[in-house]
């Protein structure tokens, strides 16, 4: 069985009802453009983001093998001066490795050396500081000989202290003179 309903509207009911049906399309149309703009701009927002962390990773990994070949260079470059590191394993065997290696260059240039004492090490992150100090009385070209064949040694050898005293003013020819001489040891594993 089948109702049918007969509506009659008058036309001002159906002028009404149409107003009516075209203001409810037209805000559900303007708040459907509201939420489509917002949701446009948060997803440029974000492709936006997106993009420029992209950027960022890809120029990490275009580096990273720019970053390979630098850290071979340096572990190369570590090994060849590792070789200027004073011989011995503990810093007492290497100052007095130090000590004998001041003694060959003085003897080398004739200077006599008076006294020498071995100065307790210096922390130096990975690696201590072994100085030494000696005590010679020599001239002006003697002592620039001897600082000459500290810089020229194939070890890393600084000089670390100079201590210059004049005997005679008035002849300055022969001087009392204190050099401390630091090299480097390489720190062990339990230190």
């Amino acid at each position: 069985m089948k109702v049918r309903f007969k509506v009659r509207l008058k036309d001002r009911e159906r002028v009404a009802l149409l107003a009516g049906g075209i203001l409810a399309i037209a805000i559900i149309s303007y708040y459907l453009f509201l939420w489509y703009g917002d949701f446009r701009e948060y997803t440029s927002g974000r492709i936006e983001a997106k993009s420029i962390y992209l950027k960022k990773q890809s120029g990490i990994v275009a580096e990273k093998a720019f970053i390979k070949r630098r850290l071979v260079n340096v572990k190369d470059d570590l090994k060849v001066l590792e070789t200027g590191l004073l011989p011995g394993e503990k810093a007492p065997l290497s100052a007095a490795e130090l000590q004998r290696l001041l003694k060959e260059m003085a003897e080398s240039l004739n200077i006599e050396i008076r006294s020498e004492k071995a100065v307790s090490p210096v922390d130096m992150g990975e690696y201590l500081g072994v100085p030494v100090e000696i005590g010679f009385n020599a001239t002006t070209a003697k002592l620039k000989n001897m600082l000459f064949k500290i810089q020229e040694s194939p070890l890393l050898l600084t000089v670390s202290g100079l201590k210059i005293r004049v005997g005679n003013v008035r002849n300055p020819g022969g001087l009392n003179i204190s050099l401390t001489v630091r090299g480097l040891v390489k720190k062990e594993a339990g230190e």
